[in-house]
């Protein structure tokens, strides 16, 4: 299980559009290393949570995920 938080100090908007780029990115692209070739997805197990960080003077999205991967040689 993790986590993806995006910040944008713009707008909300920005926050979650760099949100689900991220989420499309993780399903869209194999991993590698090495001999070693990964398939994988990932599973969005909670809907974003938005708000605005007064520290980071930026808003927010933070999502959890399931990741599931299988390799091969």
């Amino acid at each position: 299980i993790f986590e993806i938080w995006t910040y944008s100090r713009k707008s909300q908007g920005d926050a979650l559009e760099i949100y689900d780029l991220a989420c499309n990115a993780l399903n869209m692209e194999p991993f590698e290393k090495g001999n070693l070739q990964i398939a994988g997805y990932a599973r969005e197990i909670t809907r974003p949570v938005e708000g605005y960080n007064e520290k980071a003077r930026a808003y927010y999205a933070i999502g959890r995920f399931s990741g599931k991967s299988a390799g091969t040689l």
